[in-house]
C-alpha cells in the first residue's frame, strides 16, 4: 500500500511540473502531447472534403425506435442504440467543433425511453432525430459514418479489435531498482517518465526499511506526516 501510495503520489508531482522536466524530456512530452490532441481532432473532423472509406448501403430503425442497424459497403452490419448515438451526437449543439468537448450531454440525463424519430445518410455522416414521444423536444444532430464504424461495438467489431490488439507491456512491465533511484536525478527521471507514458513502473529490490523510502520521498516533494 505504501509503494502504491509512493508511485500515485510521484505520478501527481511531476504531472504537476513540481520537478522542472529536462529541456530534451520537455521537448519530448510537447511533441507527444501535440500529437495526441491533432489526432484527437482528426477523429471528428467532418469528412465533406474528401470521400468517406465508411460508406453506409443501408440504414435502418427498428420498429420501437430504439435501434439503428447500419449495413456497410464491404458487407459488415453494426447495430447502434438510440442512447449511444444521442450521447454521441456530433453536431454543434451537443459538441465544441474547436475542442470536440461534449457540451450539453449527460448519459445520466438520458432516459431509456429515448426512441430514434428519423435517420437519414449522406456520403460522410448519418442524420438523426431523436424524441421522447409525442409533444416531447425533439433533437435533431448527426453522426460521422467513419468515426460510427471505427466505433462499432456489434460482436464481429469487438472480436477484429481483440484479434488487432497488441500489448505492448504486458509481457514486459517497465521497471527501474531502487539503488538506480536512489543514485540521483537520471534514475528519478527514468522511473518518471515510464510512471508518465505507461502509467506504471515497477520499482524492484525496495528495501523494507521504511527510512530509506522516506529519503527517496523526500527527495521529491515535502512529507505531509512526519
Amino acid at each position: 500500500m505504501l509503494a502504491l501510495r509512493n508511485a500515485c503520489r510521484l505520478s501527481l508531482a511531476f504531472r504537476r511540473r513540481v520537478i522542472p522536466r529536462p529541456p530534451a524530456l520537455k521537448r519530448c512530452f510537447v511533441r507527444r502531447e501535440k500529437a495526441v490532441c491533432v489526432q484527437e481532432r482528426r477523429r471528428f473532423t467532418s469528412l465533406s472534403s474528401r470521400h468517406s472509406s465508411a460508406a453506409a448501403s443501408r440504414l435502418e430503425c427498428s420498429s420501437d425506435g430504439k435501434k439503428c442497424q447500419v449495413l456497410w459497403s464491404d458487407g459488415e452490419q453494426s447495430t447502434y442504440h438510440a442512447v449511444w448515438l444521442r450521447h454521441n451526437c456530433q453536431c454543434p449543439e451537443c459538441r465544441n467543433e474547436t475542442t470536440n468537448q461534449k457540451l450539453l450531454v449527460d448519459i445520466n440525463e438520458l432516459r431509456s425511453d429515448l426512441r430514434i424519430h428519423s435517420v437519414t445518410g449522406s456520403s460522410h455522416k448519418m442524420d438523426i432525430c431523436w424524441s421522447y414521444g409525442q409533444g416531447e423536444k425533439e433533437h435533431h444532430g448527426y453522426v460521422n459514418l467513419e468515426w460510427l464504424k471505427k466505433n462499432s461495438y456489434s460482436a464481429d467489431a469487438l472480436h477484429k479489435l481483440r484479434a488487432q490488439s497488441q500489448p505492448t507491456i504486458a509481457t514486459s512491465l517497465p521497471r527501474i531498482s531502487y539503488s538506480e533511484v536512489s543514485k540521483g536525478e537520471e534514475g528519478v527521471w527514468k522511473w518518471l517518465k515510464n510512471l508518465n507514458v505507461y502509467g506504471v513502473c515497477l520499482v524492484t529490490d525496495i528495501p523494507t526499511n521504511a527510512e530509506e523510502v522516506r529519503k527517496v520521498r523526500t527527495g521529491l516533494w515535502t512529507l505531509e506526516h512526519a
